[in-house]
């Protein structure tokens, strides 16, 4: 196996536990922001817990482009993993 092969290999395989990492992330997010949204429902009757609501919804967000941007990378990664596996293989 070529050098080539062996990093598009690796690259591949790097992109996909990163989409998996990923997607298991956006999952346990959209759980925290349910339950985010659960809490503010109840507390949304005066100012102050308008307020926790509003705080906790924003640090439930603080997290989706970075999530997003692992995605993306992952997904790159793998296109070019893909690329190198095409281009380091053996012409008969």
């Amino acid at each position: 196996m070529g050098y080539k092969r062996i990093v598009g290999s690796m690259a591949a395989l790097a992109g996909i536990v990163l989409i998996i990492y990923a997607v298991h992330s956006m999952n346990v997010i959209s759980e925290a922001k349910s339950q985010v949204k659960n809490m503010s429902n109840q507390m949304s009757g005066n100012y102050v817990g308008k307020m926790m609501s509003n705080d906790m919804e924003a640090r439930a967000s603080a997290y989706d482009r970075p999530v997003q941007i692992g995605l993306y990378t992952g997904v790159a990664l793998v296109l070019l993993g893909a690329g190198l596996i095409f281009i380091g293989r053996k012409k008969h």
